[in-house]
């Protein structure tokens, strides 16, 4: 950690270095600084984003996530996480009826990205669909077959029924 401290001191622009500092340290200063030097780089700001919704700043998260938006398009590397990502601060606002189809989108767009599936199953669950749960993780586990949560939540899913 001294090592990135010490980046961090030597380049304080580098909006990279400010988000593995903030990180490391789960400071939200970093993580709001991070992305003021990030603003005008849709990849690492959108990691930013990520990171701000990891340390409970949730309004720094979705102002840094609309940024990335207005930059990007349904072409953009992180286009599926950053469906997830709003369906994720969607939930911790209360607004699951915005979160389903933000979530199902990231979920239908990369099946295979090990908290798609479970997220949108887990908002199911909480609206009693344990059906369409089921089928969340059912297309999951073709995706990630070995995955212990997700056979762990098909199994529960599955005693359910019974």
């Amino acid at each position: 950690m001294r090592v990135l401290h010490e980046a961090v001191e030597q380049h304080p622009a580098h909006a990279e270095l400010r988000l593995l500092l903030g990180i490391e340290l789960q400071s939200r200063e970093e993580l709001e600084r991070a992305a003021q030097l990030a603003a005008d780089d849709p990849e690492t700001l959108f990691r930013v984003a990520s990171a701000l919704r990891e340390v409970d700043a949730a309004p720094a998260s979705a102002a840094a996530l609309r940024r990335v938006m207005e930059q990007t398009d349904e072409g953009f590397v992180f286009a599926a996480d950053m469906a997830h990502l709003g369906g994720l601060l969607a939930r911790d606002a209360g607004d699951d009826e915005r979160a389903e189809p933000l979530l199902r989108s990231a979920f239908t767009a990369a099946p295979e990205t090990r908290d798609h599936g479970r997220w949108l199953a887990g908002l199911l669950i909480e609206h009693e669909r344990r059906d369409e749960a089921l089928d969340v993780v059912q297309v999951a586990l073709e995706h990630r077959p070995g995955d212990e949560d997700l056979l762990e939540l098909r199994d529960w899913l599955l005693s359910q029924r019974a």
